[in-house]
């Protein structure tokens, strides 16, 4: 009777219903919790709320992952946790990769650790020197293997220190999973053999945006047959006669055309005469001395030698002018055309120094000024000679490109998020090279920003908030101040 009488007990059913709901009401969450989680980590459910996206794919990426058909594998070399712990730029990178298996049920990401399944290198090549965050994308019979530092653009601060300025992750990626899925791949040698410069940095974006990249030396190799642009990088010794023959036979490929020929110009570079008599017959004379601007809204870090280039020919800018992308020519040697055309060539200028710029001698004393009076702007920047014949109604192109600035394919330049470089020069090289998987996506920062304005708009900044601002504060003070003591 007891029993029968507790059970019957008002407040025993109220209590038992709140903690049969109180307990429905745990299960229900923790549900919640197990499906939310899984839908998560399988689908992009996540919201991105950075101002650049930067915990996102671009729609471009997702278009592009959404045709993949072939399984993929990607492997992390080390645990994701250890992998993310590095710092908030290997999060980041940590996060990107795990999107492209949301996308593409085809993409696998395994992150394993080297250290406890020492095993697992030796199912690749040694010469792939595979080392702890090293990332691995696999297709098929293709494999490209890069070191988690590829993700990242990074600088020398004032310390030597190497800092980690902005983070290319997703292009790295992107780029990774297109070079492994396609059948044909562009190839570009760099040439070497007459003392070039450095051209290290611009070797880098073309590998990263799935060019094939080979080194050869134009004095003892052949250009390769299969390349399909070559790049000279501003030599200190002139070319000789067989030399120059080896780009006569790579330009020309058999009268089938079909090629690219890339040549920065320094202003550090000896006397070159007989590649200048090559360039001149494509129509491009490249001169002595340096290029300085006088305009002050086109100079960088307030040095004339440092300026902004106009896009003068928006076929190969890849849209940049519209989205009021500086791209920059720092200590350039200035350009001239010598024929608009001539025979099947014919010349375009694709950059252009402003109006208000000028040339400074090489031979120009320490104390030299600029006389204003004495401007040559415009001023060519990049040129471009183009070859064109037609195969029955078919044309067929090759084409020599000039730059006036071997230092704006400098690293530092091209992973710079305040100017165009690195997407200018490949949208060109894309568009020349019939490229239809190309995909340019932007670094991103995950702290401050740069600001990326002209030396004019610095200044007017400048007095704005160290000058206009005080003054307005002080004077308002002031008022006050008086104001009271009157009453």
């Amino acid at each position: 009777m007891k029993l029968k009488a507790i059970l019957n007990n008002r407040r025993f059913k109220h209590g038992s219903l709140a903690t049969a709901i109180s307990v429905a009401f745990l299960v229900v969450v923790v549900l919640i919790n197990i499906i939310s989680s899984i839908l998560v980590e399988r689908y992009p459910l996540k919201i991105d709320l950075t101002p650049n996206s930067a915990f996102s794919l671009t729609t471009e990426s997702k278009d592009f992952i959404k045709t993949l058909s072939q399984p993929i594998d990607i492997y992390v070399l080390n645990s994701e946790k250890s992998f993310s712990g590095e710092d908030a730029y290997y999060k980041q990178a940590a996060e990107v990769i795990n999107l492209y298996a949301s996308y593409n049920d085809k993409i696998k990401i395994q992150y394993v650790d080297i250290v406890k399944n020492p095993t697992f290198v030796s199912n690749y090549p040694s010469s792939m020197n595979l080392t702890t965050n090293d990332i691995i994308v696999k297709c098929g019979e293709k494999t490209k293997k890069f070191a988690a530092t590829d993700l990242f653009n990074s600088q020398t601060n004032e310390y030597y220190q190497k800092v980690t300025t902005s983070s290319k992750a997703e292009q790295v990626m992107t780029s990774a999973l297109m070079f492994v899925t396609s059948e044909d791949n562009t190839k570009a040698v760099i040439l070497t053999g007459h003392e070039e410069g450095d051209i290290s940095g611009f070797s880098s974006i073309l590998e990263k945006n799935n060019y094939e990249v080979v080194t050869k030396s134009l004095v003892t190799e052949d250009i390769p047959e299969d390349a399909d642009i070559a790049v000279i990088a501003a030599p200190k010794r002139d070319l000789d006669t067989d030399s120059l023959k080896k780009l006569d036979k790579f330009l020309s490929n058999d009268e089938k055309l079909g090629k690219v020929l890339v040549y920065f110009a320094d202003i550090e570079q000896t006397p070159t005469p007989n590649l200048d008599a090559f360039l001149n017959e494509w129509g491009i004379k490249v001169k002595d001395g340096a290029v300085f601007e006088t305009d002050t809204s086109r100079i960088i870090n307030y040095n004339a030698f440092f300026p902004t280039v106009d896009y003068k020919n928006t076929d190969y800018s890849g849209g940049l002018e519209t989205k009021k992308l500086m791209m920059t020519m720092p200590y350039a040697r200035p350009l001239q055309t010598t024929f608009d055309a001539s025979g099947y060539k014919k010349t375009y200028e694709l950059l252009s120094f402003s109006e208000k710029s000028g040339i400074r001698p090489s031979t120009a004393p320490e104390d030299w000024k600029p006389d204003t009076s004495k401007l040559e702007g415009p001023i060519p920047a990049l040129i471009m000679s183009e070859q064109l014949m037609y195969d029955n109604l078919t044309p067929k192109r090759s084409q020599v490109i000039v730059s006036s600035s071997l230092i704006s394919a400098d690293q530092s330049i091209l992973g710079s998020t305040s100017v165009s470089n690195s997407e200018y020069y490949i949208n060109l090289l894309n568009k020349l090279t019939e490229r239809k998987d190309g995909i340019v996506i932007s670094s991103k920062e995950l702290g401050s920003k740069e600001l990326g304005i002209s030396q004019s708009q610095a200044n007017i900044l400048g007095l704005f908030f160290f000058i206009a601002i005080p003054l307005a504060v002080i004077i308002c003070g002031t008022v006050v101040w008086l104001r009271r003591r009157n009453k």
